[in-house]
């Protein structure tokens, strides 16, 4: 989804805020159901692998 915060030398960018920009009325500011339940899809699918990551890497240092 690309959404953040993110800093360089000089500024703050920050493109939150845009994702509601634009739109005409509340409702259409709220995301849909299909919307959230593919962003707690990704949400899954990215702490498994986290898990997995860490499970892996914790593993690597008990060895050591």
């Amino acid at each position: 989804m690309g959404r953040g915060i993110s800093y360089d030398d000089s500024q703050r960018y920050s493109n939150v805020g845009k994702f509601f920009k634009g739109k005409a009325s509340l409702s259409s500011n709220l995301p849909s159901q299909d919307e959230i339940g593919a962003l707690i899809d990704e949400l899954v699918m990215n702490t498994k692998t986290l898990i997995k990551a860490t499970s892996t890497q914790v593993d690597k240092w008990r060895r050591y």
